[in-house]
């Protein structure tokens, strides 16, 4: 289903000015936790000085939000003591000590599961500046909007709409096709990928409203979750020379 709301989550945001003060507060606690698991746990060369800011983005933060939307926190930091001590491995490292760290919790805000991740800030823009890669994103450490979402007007979100349920029809169709025909895993992995890459690519075309037939395509099918049934066949077929039945 197309969803495109006139206001942004409740309870989430006191105002389309402010965040609620309880969700900052438990985010951030979440992000310095985190930041500690790193440092202490991890043995990490990071600590709370490194941080320049956190902000969250994404659906959250726009009038496209659905009851699948996640929290999407960002934490921009200075990683060149880390890059020093493993250069060109750090993106990997990260990245696996955030999925161990996130095992250990069951964090939500409101029944919606948060997302975090820490980059460089010479990797992204400033993000105390407007332009940014993230669209609309507001700073938690701040308490402010870095980036404010503007609403599309009704004309022009007929016409995205029309064309979305278009896309998302053809979408529907390659993935059913692809389970009644038992495609083989790499071919799924292949297929979804292509299928993110070009979702991507769309979204940038507008990233401060990434409100494009081809974003709401792909936001409508994964809400079917037969992405889901695609990424566990996969699975399966990945891992059938791996079990005994």
């Amino acid at each position: 289903m197309f969803v495109y709301h006139r206001a942004l989550v409740p309870r989430v945001w006191e105002s389309r000015v402010h965040l609620n003060p309880l969700v900052n507060q438990t985010l951030q606690m979440a992000v310095w936790e985190f930041v500690r698991y790193l440092s202490v746990v991890a043995k990490l060369p990071i600590d709370k000085s490194d941080v320049v800011d956190i902000f969250i983005h994404g659906s959250i933060t726009n009038y496209y939000w659905d009851k699948f939307s996640d929290v999407d926190v960002c934490i921009v930091a200075d990683l060149s003591r880390l890059r020093a001590t493993m250069p060109g491995d750090e993106g990997t490292i990260l990245r696996a000590l955030k999925w161990a760290w996130m095992r250990m919790f069951n964090i939500s805000i409101f029944g919606r599961g948060v997302d975090i991740k820490l980059v460089d800030c010479r990797d992204v823009c400033n993000p105390l500046h407007k332009d940014c890669m993230y669209g609309s994103h507001y700073s938690l450490l701040r308490d402010v909007w870095i980036v404010t979402p503007v609403r599309i007007p009704d004309n022009q979100l007929r016409q995205i709409r029309v064309a979305a349920y278009r896309r998302y029809r053809v979408i529907m169709r390659q993935c059913r096709y692809i389970l009644r025909h038992n495609k083989p895993y790499d071919f799924i992995d292949s297929y979804l990928d292509s299928l993110q890459r070009i979702r991507k690519a769309s979204m940038y075309t507008r990233i401060s409203q990434p409100i494009t037939p081809m974003t709401m395509a792909f936001k409508m099918a994964r809400n079917t979750r037969i992405f889901r049934k695609l990424r566990r066949r996969a699975r399966e077929l990945r891992s059938g020379c791996f079990k005994l039945d």
